[in-house]
C-alpha cells in the first residue's frame, strides 16, 4: 500500500514538473530553429 501511494506521489510530481517545463521546452526548440 505504501509503495502505491509513493508511486502516485511521484507521478503527480512528474506531471507538475512536465507542465512547468513544457513551455520552456517549446521556447527552447523554437529558439533553436531561429
Amino acid at each position: 500500500m505504501k509503495t502505491a501511494l509513493l508511486l502516485e506521489k511521484l507521478e503527480g510530481q512528474l506531471a507538475t514538473l512536465r507542465q512547468r517545463c513544457a513551455p520552456v521546452a517549446q521556447f527552447a526548440t523554437l529558439s533553436a530553429r531561429f
